[in-house]
């Protein structure tokens, strides 16, 4: 067995932790390293004192719309990801000036950003259908740093409705390395066991490493080194310090797949029967996740709440998921002005990536349980093992909608031209609250459509058709 195994068997029996997912190194201080991608600590306290920061209240100040949604990056003091209803670009964005305009963006708003746009370089803006997907990498003095992203996301109407930053704040960290790039080789050979008659050296470059500790960050200036091993097969990286020459992190990309795999679990947080209930997390199935490679892919969370794709290499890639499967799309009434829920992330294929919806008493809670208890019927229904096995909806043409606030306030209804069902926002003058979260209600307007697909004649004949049709959609 090779060397870098025997090391692993060393780290284990001392009681060190490694991630599960990947097989990594231990740094030279004895305690855990934190995989080097966004770590989004949530604590309530935390980030409710960073959104008092006097950066984001001149933000909201300015009229950048009215509708705000934030995560904050406890570690760098960054917004991690905004979802707004939009903060206007000068039109129009095409290829030739979409860089221009997305950094005179972020030199606008530096200050809550935590960084500087002559510090970043154009990683990618690509235009799917009408939005623009724009993310810059965080650089010093051209050296990239390792997960320090901005991303923005544009609508067709050239507002920014989506942004976020984890760029690292410039410690006054040195560019200037102690240890060679040959020494550095050198030693990522031998941690993971370099076989020269097999192995091989695919290539090594500089790069600042953000280290974390559970509530700390400390950039180091490394050698990024990428080898190839045949026994057992792994493509690492290796980062060593290029100051003192210490292994910093690696992970081995090959060690549970043959290629680069993005993956992960989605949950969310629904009510399990009315809006007085308390909220519990429960998984997302069914659920579209799209990934932005050449050409883009989709795939679908499984019934469990799992997805699972192959691309072609190590990214950054463009992750997008919404409310929607092939079954269901969930969208708020155009009244209302806003957009439909979004999880868009920029994720590599070295971990997996998972995400929640929602949370009690925030602006998506109603979609959020919406998609859930819907998809929960739809899988009733469907279940090959379960009682119905019901074959008649299968939405290859178009799935249905779920239209959640719809004006009619207080009221729902089943849309039998088109088969979707539609939701109130609730009545509060008549102690009516939104309906979107009354499973009752719910599976009332869903009942109506599966009775329609059943019998498309039982549709406002004369009362007493509508009169079955009310009680067989609540039977």
């Amino acid at each position: 067995m090779r060397q870098a195994v025997a090391l692993f068997a060393v780290f284990a029996l001392l009681g060190i932790l490694v991630p599960v997912t990947a097989s990594a190194f231990v740094a030279p201080e004895e305690e855990q390293v934190i995989n080097p991608m966004p770590l989004q600590l949530m604590h309530p306290e935390v980030q409710k004192q960073l959104g008092q920061s006097p950066e984001w209240q001149e933000f909201i100040s300015q009229g950048n719309g009215n509708y705000f949604k934030i995560r904050w990056n406890e570690l760098t003091g960054s917004p991690h990801n905004i979802v707004c209803s939009g903060v206007q670009l000068p039109l129009p964005l095409n290829e030739e000036n979409i860089e221009e305009k997305t950094r005179d963006f972020i030199s606008s708003y530096s200050g809550l950003l935590k960084v500087n746009s002559d510090d970043l370089s154009l990683l990618r803006a690509i235009k799917r259908g009408d939005n623009w997907y724009v993310c810059y990498q965080q650089e010093k003095e051209g050296i990239p740093v390792i997960s320090g992203l901005v991303r923005l996301t544009i609508n067709r109407y050239g507002k920014v409705i989506q942004f976020g930053s984890d760029a690292y704040p410039d410690s006054g960290l040195t560019t200037v390395s102690n240890i060679s790039q040959d020494e550095a080789v050198a030693i990522a050979k031998e941690a993971v066991g370099f076989d020269p008659a097999e192995d091989q050296v695919i290539g090594s470059s500089k790069a600042i490493f953000p280290y974390r500790s559970d509530t700390t960050v400390t950039t180091h200036l490394t050698w990024e080194v990428k080898l190839s091993i045949q026994d057992p097969p792994g493509e690492w990286l290796v980062y060593v310090d290029a100051q003192n020459g210490d292994v910093i992190y690696g992970f081995n990309s090959l060690e549970f797949f043959d290629g680069n795999r993005i993956w992960g679990h989605v949950n969310g947080w629904i009510y399990p029967h009315h809006p007085a209930d308390s909220t519990r997390q429960d998984w997302f199935a069914l659920e579209k996740v799209k990934v932005y490679t050449d050409p883009p892919e989709s795939t679908y969370t499984d019934w469990n709440g799992y997805y699972s794709m192959d691309v072609p290499d190590v990214g950054p890639y463009l992750l997008e998921s919404r409310l929607e499967g092939q079954h269901l799309v969930v969208k708020v009434h155009p009244a209302e002005g806003i957009p439909n829920a979004l999880h868009s992330a920029w994720v590599y294929a070295d971990g997996p990536h998972n995400w929640t919806w929602g949370e009690q008493g925030d602006e998506l809670d109603d979609e959020v349980n919406m998609y859930y208890q819907a998809t929960e019927i739809y899988k009733a229904l469907i279940n090959p093992y379960g009682v119905f096995q019901f074959d008649l909806m299968d939405y290859y043409d178009r799935p249905m909608w779920a239209v959640v606030r719809d004006p009619v306030g207080g009221n729902a209804y089943y849309k039998p031209g088109t088969g979707d069902i539609h939701f109130g926002a609730g009545d509060p003058e008549h102690g009516i609250q939104n309906l979107s979260l009354d499973n009752d209600v719910i599976f009332h307007e869903y009942g109506h459509a599966i009775v329609h697909h059943v019998q498309a004649m039982l549709i406002s004949r004369t009362w007493q058709w509508d009169a079955m049709h009310e009680g067989f959609a609540d039977y």
